[in-house]
């Protein structure tokens, strides 16, 4: 307790008031071993602190979430100053406008720093010279790294293998990456072309296991990927340059994240097919396919009431198309009337199959119809897909709106329930039935101020407890049973 209103007495003082009391506290911890016995309840305490081994010091300061504030835990004792610093220092931002750049830059060589990032979000200069590219491949201990290109023409998202006029990533830069020995985690963004043709993922960082872009072209990523690169996790566009990219390793992705970027509704169900025939035993036979997860992210999959129906997906189609991968946490958008997307007489649970799924997130938000509610039509059609997912477990439901606060929700009785919301009284009556143990339910309504809270439902044989949170994290609610 005494280390804790230390540590709050010191966020409240200025600069020159810490060094002052830092001296102080020297002085009277002078004084106090001089003094010996009578001193010796304040210089055991302490002294206890101090006599703590360092991975319970690095533990107390992990629990500091601002570098302000582990930059006043430096003061507390010379034991903290390198513990602090690492922490300090492991995820580092440096800037693209050249003068703050080259300041950022030379402070981080200068002061020895550079071993101590782990973490780099590195924006290539305005004013991009070799120098700078040199100091990019000095970090050694670098595991993860998000590149922006050199402010320029960037790509728009729209044209699906752009190789024009966009952002281009110089050699020099390329050439850093690859003397990165730690490196594991590469994103780059916004940047179009590879300024070295024969830069590619499995020759110059074939430790990488996982791999972000959005923009690159059709050729970039034709180099990028040539060989073959053993990536763990890919997080590409929805286009010809994505799915390129998961076809290069598909033989050992665990997890792919395919985002949608405002493309034309024909656009996107052209390739969502082409996503589906990429995974469907049919076509690729015997071929290993270890996905564990996949995700379609700001893709809105619900079919347009009135539209052609060359604009509507084949929902069933492309799940059906990962029933052979083993497949354990899927995430999609906006997924709900799925069975009007069904030729008339069929049922959705005998056109789709996912028996290992384990996972199921749906987003109830999308570009084209905003946020859904949890309403009789919903839960139908949710419990018509849950059926198809007999190991189902855990279900969250995000971007949701509900008439009630999550407090209040989570704290209605399971017979009040029934009357005051009928249609979630509904969802959980179904999900009893299921082998599904936990529920989240993640608010994000529009202009409400309980953005970011969720209600956590965990199961208890027939019942589920439900529990409100709040945007930190923090219990805001007695958990209740639903009896």
């Amino acid at each position: 307790m005494a280390t804790v209103n230390k540590l709050m007495e010191l966020n409240s003082l200025t600069e020159a008031d810490r060094l002052r009391a830092q001296a102080q506290d020297d002085a009277r911890t002078s004084t106090m071993k001089e003094g010996g016995q009578s001193n010796g309840l304040r210089a055991s305490t302490r002294a206890s602190l101090l006599s703590l081994p360092d991975e319970l010091l690095t533990t107390i300061a992990e629990h500091c979430i601002h570098k302000t504030t582990l930059k006043n835990l430096q003061l507390v004792a010379k034991r903290f100053d390198p513990l602090c610093k690492a922490l300090i220092w492991q995820s580092v931002k440096i800037d693209g406008d050249f003068e703050y750049h080259d300041v950022q830059m030379t402070h981080l060589v200068a002061t020895g720093l550079i071993p101590l990032v782990h973490e780099l979000e590195y924006f290539v200069p305005s004013v991009f010279s070799a120098l700078s590219a040199h100091h990019l491949s000095t970090f050694s201990a670098l595991e993860t790294l998000v590149l922006y290109p050199t402010r320029g023409e960037d790509g728009d998202g729209e044209e699906e293998d752009d190789d024009g006029s966009g952002s281009i990533w110089p050699k020099a830069i390329t050439d850093a990456l690859g003397q990165l020995p730690n490196l594991r985690d590469l994103t780059m963004l916004h940047g179009v072309l590879l300024d070295d043709p024969q830069f590619s993922l499995s020759h110059h960082l074939p430790r990488l296991h996982t791999f972000t872009f959005n923009d690159l072209g059709a050729l970039s990523v034709a180099s990028l990927f040539a060989g073959g690169p053993t990536l763990r996790y890919l997080d590409v566009p929805l286009k010809p340059t994505g799915i390129a990219a998961a076809s290069a390793c598909v033989g050992t992705l665990h997890s792919l994240i395919v985002r949608s970027y405002c493309m034309h509704r024909p656009v996107m169900r052209r390739r969502v097919e082409e996503l589906g025939a990429l995974f469907d035993s049919k076509n690729n036979g015997r071929i290993s396919r270890p996905l564990r997860t996949f995700a379609l992210d700001d893709l809105d999959l619900g079919p347009l009431e009135d539209g052609p129906a060359a604009e509507r997906f084949d929902v069933p189609a492309l799940l059906q198309s990962l029933h052979g991968v083993n497949l354990t946490t899927l995430r999609v958008s906006s997924i709900m009337r799925l069975n009007s997307t069904l030729p008339a007489q069929r049922d959705f649970q005998h056109a789709v199959s996912l028996p290992s799924l384990k996972n199921l997130q749906i987003l109830g938000v999308a570009f084209t119809h905003g946020y859904l509610s949890l309403d009789a039509s919903a839960v139908r059609e949710l419990g018509a897909f849950l059926k198809s997912l007999p190991e189902l477990a855990q279900l969250t439901l995000d971007f949701w709106v509900l008439p009630v606060t999550p407090v209040e929700l989570a704290e209605l009785s399971y017979s009040s329930l029934k009357s005051t919301l009928p249609d979630y009284f509904a969802l959980l009556d179904f999900l009893r039935l299921t082998k599904v143990t936990e529920v989240s339910i993640d608010w994000r309504s529009p202009l409400s101020e309980y953005w970011g809270w969720s209600v956590h439902l965990h199961r208890l044989g027939d019942e589920f407890i439900g529990e409100a949170f709040d945007s930190e994290g923090m219990s805001r609610s007695n958990a209740r049973t639903t009896e």
